[in-house]
């Protein structure tokens, strides 16, 4: 037997950000990873948890918000979640938070800004594409097609490990926006919180490989329930 492993309750925030143009909006959004509990394995003596990412913040900016303040926000962003409540289990003093930006185009420029800026993040820069594999090419830059980002997603949602809570600000137009958000083809009108999310949630999955799988609940219940995405 395989000695289950014991993850590391580091109080974690993966952020996602899309950058608008002329005619889109820019986002931010952030998942707070948080462990529950799921009972104990005796045989090694060690607490059973499953990793679950909860969106606790989405906001889509004026339209035409110059990029010279989005760093002021983003500082402010992450400082707040410095002082968010620690998780039960978690430790106090160990805070980590990876911020996944859009790095394409104009976000080239943006990005030399934040690095200047020393943020209390790591920096993780994509390039969204429409090829079919991601990789991390010159720069540190990853490399990430559409359809791969809301794949993604997709899974998180239905594996019941990204959840969404009804009393989110903007909740239904969020809903509405990650329910018609296509993985394919140009960006549309109101995907940039969608991307965020996806931005976010991508990150999440290649650091916390298990968000990927089934939560169990969701594995007890019956194939043809319909899934709901939030709670």
């Amino acid at each position: 037997m395989t000695r289950p492993q014991i993850p590391d309750l580091t109080q974690r925030y993966f952020l996602g950000l899309d950058l608008g143009k002329r005619v889109d909006r820019s986002a931010l959004a952030v998942l707070e990873l948080q462990w529950e509990g799921k009972g104990f394995d005796y045989a090694w003596y060690v607490p059973i948890r499953n990793p679950i990412v909860r969106l606790i913040r989405a906001d889509r900016f004026p339209l035409g918000l110059p990029y010279s303040q989005i760093p002021g926000i983003l500082s402010s962003v992450l400082h707040k979640l410095e002082r968010m409540p620690v998780l039960p289990g978690n430790d106090s003093k160990a805070f980590q938070k990876d911020l996944a930006v859009d790095a394409a185009n104009a976000g080239s420029f943006l990005l030399e800004i934040l690095q200047q800026q020393s943020l209390p993040a790591t920096l993780v820069p994509v390039s969204i594409t429409g090829g079919e594999r991601e990789n991390r090419i010159h720069g540190g830059v990853w490399s990430v097609p559409r359809p791969i980002l809301f794949s993604n997603l997709r899974i998180l949602f239905e594996a019941g490990n990204l959840r969404i809570a009804h009393d989110l600000p903007g909740y239904r137009t969020l809903i509405e926006e990650l329910l018609t958000a296509k993985a394919s083809g140009p960006q549309r009108e109101h995907d940039d919180v969608a991307i965020a999310v996806a931005l976010a949630a991508w990150r999440a999955a290649r650091e916390i490989p298990a968000l990927r799988q089934p939560h169990p609940e969701r594995v007890i219940r019956s194939k043809g329930e319909n899934i709901e995405c939030c709670s």
